[in-house]
């Protein structure tokens, strides 16, 4: 049976060259493989947000905020450093994002950085953490060596941690694989505003509630994450009446009458920081359960019918001069297969992806791309390796 999904700092961090992809799917293994540290790692949240983590910098997010505004109204969630910041409320697909809610400070994370047990935590908070526990230490050193390890924050770890096991989740092993799924996920995460009329339920959406039953100016942006801040410092109608600007707010609420409501965006994917460790039988083509072979994988389903539009072709798949030097190992898809979890994605015969890594137990991480442009299309995720056909297979019409 395949060995279980390596985490994505052990996944990134393999020095090896690339695996080479099975002829056929995995095989189911005998039992299911334990949840991982990664996928534990978000606690339950609190109904309520805090209002001042005590973790934060004041270089990292969101206007600053003066104590007299903390103190008068709710909706301004600050951290330590007098910055605004996100709640988890605020996440558009707040389940589904919620491993990119900080369990040291309970806010979005700012600046996330992964450790090599595959937790995540923000910059300022992990920064600050780990000055805490040097000092600590250091009360029972005699010397003035540096401080070997500290214990990961996460809880319920118990990794020790060298200053070289951080990293900026960007910049972990290149960005490749697992972590670049992540990255993927997080640039897509899409927030409502504080004052969304949606958050009246909160305690920081009661300012917002006030100034709707006052005034009847209400806010529905929906966004993404890297424009909140300046949603909120420049275009927000109930933000300016809160902070006095009234004649102002007048002239946003009359500039938006006519504008309908942001769209929402589409949730984000939760994305697994471990790949699978069993695949579906194709959908179109469905084969006999083969026992598992000696190297723990199962025989090659037969492959679909070949449709009349469509045929192989034996010469090898010609290098377009116009694509990016980084689109990486470009392959086609043989078999349709069907997604068996929010971290992997549809393959469709003949449709091609970029392929970023796979894995000793088979399975891809990568994206689809459009046949004619090579752009990306859609979320990347994991699928099976055994599904495409070998490097170099092209396809052509009639």
């Amino acid at each position: 049976a395949p060995s279980a999904a390596p985490t994505a700092a052990q996944a990134a961090a393999q020095a090896a060259p690339r695996t080479a992809a099975p002829t056929a799917p995995p095989a189911a293994p005998r039992s299911a493989p334990p949840r991982s540290s990664a996928q534990a790692a978000v606690p339950a949240k609190p109904s309520q947000p805090p209002r001042a983590g005590g973790l934060g910098a004041a270089t990292d997010s969101g206007p600053e905020t003066s104590a007299a505004q903390q103190a008068q109204r709710a909706s301004v969630l600050i951290d330590g450093g007098g910055r605004r910041r996100v709640a988890p409320q605020q996440l558009e697909a707040e389940e589904m994002s919620s491993q990119f809610v900080c369990p040291m400070c309970n806010f979005v994370m700012v600046r996330p950085v992964i450790t090599t047990c595959s937790h995540l935590f923000c910059h300022p908070c992990f920064m600050n953490y780990a000055e805490e526990q040097v000092s600590k230490m250091r009360k029972h050193m005699s010397g003035d060596g540096p401080v070997p390890l500290i214990p990961c924050p996460q809880p319920n770890c118990q990794t020790k941690l060298r200053k070289k096991d951080i990293v900026p989740m960007d910049k972990g092993v290149d960005a490749k694989g697992a972590v670049q799924l992540l990255l993927r996920a997080r640039n897509n995460l899409a927030v409502r505003c504080v004052h969304h009329a949606d958050h009246f339920q909160f305690d920081f959406g009661k300012d917002a509630e006030r100034i709707a039953q006052q005034t009847g100016t209400a806010c529905r942006w929906v966004g993404d994450l890297a424009d909140y801040e300046e949603h909120l410092r420049k275009n927000c109608a109930v933000e300016i009446c809160l902070a006095g600007r009234s004649a102002a707010a007048a002239d946003v609420k009359a500039t938006m009458a006519g504008v309908p409501a942001a769209p929402k965006v589409a949730p984000v994917p939760q994305v697994s920081r471990d790949p699978p460790t069993s695949a579906a039988t194709p959908a179109t083509s469905p084969a006999p359960a083969a026992p598992p072979t000696e190297g723990g994988v199962a025989s090659p389903p037969p492959p679909p019918a070949k449709t009349s539009s469509v045929r192989e072709a034996s010469e090898p798949q010609p290098k377009d001069d116009s694509a990016p030097t980084e689109l990486g190992e470009v392959r086609v898809a043989k078999h349709d297969y069907t997604p068996r979890d929010k971290s992997q994605i549809c393959l469709k015969t003949n449709d091609i992806f970029r392929v970023f890594e796979v894995n000793d137990a088979g399975w891809a991480a990568g994206v689809q791309l459009d046949k004619d442009s090579l752009k990306e299309v859609g979320n990347a995720g994991w699928f099976p390796a055994g599904y495409l056909h070998p490097p170099g297979h092209v396809i052509r019409t009639k």
